[in-house]
């Protein structure tokens, strides 16, 4: 393992390594298994990720739809384009700006503008791992 990777990690995080760097499916299906014991009960929940053959695998979508979460893949940098030019045209406008700046207290200056609770760690963080996990032979751990 490499120094440091491990080093205050987060509740419920995971590393992880392969030989030549690089994900596999092997490594995937373990992260997800983790991914679907450290997020919230509720349901359902959308993952956005790329299309990597490593992500895409039966038993992987099959897991998926057993816990209810719905995998959607990011915009390919082409798409990317065709979706962000018409929300920036649209805006990235004089008046948009203005209120973003106040909105955030930048300009002008509010020091309160932004209250502790929408910038305090997540609650997710803090829940005791206590709820069971899927498997993708159908036990629970």
């Amino acid at each position: 393992m490499v120094d440091g990777l491990v080093e205050n990690l987060i509740p419920g995080g995971l590393v992880r390594l392969s030989k030549n760097g690089w994900i596999n499916t092997d490594l995937f299906f373990e992260w997800f298994n983790n991914f679907l014991v450290n997020i919230p009960l509720q349901r359902p929940v959308i993952l956005l990720m790329d299309s990597h053959a490593s992500h895409l695998s039966p038993q992987i979508l099959e897991l998926a739809a057993k816990n209810d979460v719905h995998i959607g893949e990011k915009p390919s940098r082409v798409n990317f384009n065709s979706l962000l030019t018409p929300a920036w045209q649209s805006n990235f406008i004089p008046q948009t700006i203005i209120n973003s700046f106040r909105k955030t207290g930048i300009f002008p200056i509010g020091r309160y503008a932004i209250t502790y609770q929408a910038i305090a760690p997540s609650l997710v963080l803090e829940r005791p791992q206590a709820h069971q996990q899927s498997t993708n032979d159908g036990n629970t751990t």
